[in-house]
């Protein structure tokens, strides 16, 4: 009987380790294997937000669940007066920084750019001119992409802009900044804003299930000074000489955009 006692505990341990040998590899398999575009999204977003967020464990289709529906039906009315069809082949957001507004355009394939409709700044920081470090609280001015939809965000639910691009990281390499910042979103209401585009809940809605339907690689972010369709570039003293090339990129970027009617989100 004793020695059956001492076999036993011996044979379990044994058990369950065999049991942890061979779930490891099968866990990591699930875990690596390579799944389709809406799922690395989604994972991305929930890797870099589950450390912070661990209490708010959305997805981008649980999100959409909740409030898609409804965001799809107030975009509706602006798609039909562009006329653009739902979801459009291509996004342009552009975002003005002395008007505060955040302007929506969309393309349908073989067309031309479309006014859609605008969003207003509800919080930012900072002044005219181009973001150069962690914490200045700058807005970028330049030509990005968005990186990924954050579904778990701290302020309602985000979309990354992809600050730095290629040129930032250049001049920034010049000048001898190594601390660029980053983390720059497009986001719900909060308290305030660093360096971010802060827009009301309900319009967030919108451009993330926009973003999500239409595809974050068919999106452009072009974020300026002022309307330089309107207005020409702005002297800002102090700031680095290559801001020149940055506002006559921007002049072209915007030269092929139209100048739509100012329509505020939710009209």
């Amino acid at each position: 009987m004793r020695m059956t006692y001492r076999i036993l505990p011996m044979v379990a341990v044994s058990i369950i380790g065999i049991g942890l040998v061979v779930a490891a590899p099968v866990g990591a398999y699930f875990w690596s294997r390579d799944p389709g575009p809406a799922q690395r999204l989604e994972r991305m977003a929930a890797e870099r937000l589950l450390p912070v967020d661990a209490s708010r464990p959305h997805t981008i289709k649980s999100r959409l669940n909740s409030f898609g529906t409804a965001a799809r039906d107030r975009l509706k009315h602006a798609f039909l007066a562009a006329p653009l069809p739902y979801p459009p082949a291509e996004i342009v957001l552009l975002g003005l920084k002395q008007e505060r507004l955040l302007e929506l355009y969309g393309r349908a394939p073989g067309d031309e750019l479309r006014f859609i409709k605008s969003y207003t700044f509800a919080a930012w920081t900072g002044q005219l001119g181009p973001k150069l470090r962690e914490g200045d609280l700058q807005i970028p001015e330049g030509v990005y992409g968005i990186d990924y939809l954050n579904p778990n965000s701290i302020a309602y639910v985000s979309m990354r802009i992809g600050y730095p691009n290629e040129f930032d990281r250049a001049r920034g390499k010049e000048d001898g900044r190594t601390s660029l910042g980053g983390d720059i979103m497009i986001h719900g209401k909060t308290g305030g804003s660093q360096g971010c585009i802060v827009v009301e809940n309900a319009d967030i809605e919108e451009l993330f299930t926009l973003a999500a339907d239409t595809g974050i690689q068919n999106i452009r972010v072009i974020l300026a000074p002022t309307d330089l369709r309107r207005h020409p570039a702005p002297l800002n003293p102090g700031t680095p000489s290559w801001t020149d090339k940055v506002y006559a990129s921007l002049v072209q970027e915007m030269a092929d955009i139209p100048i739509g009617t100012v329509q505020i989100a939710g009209e």
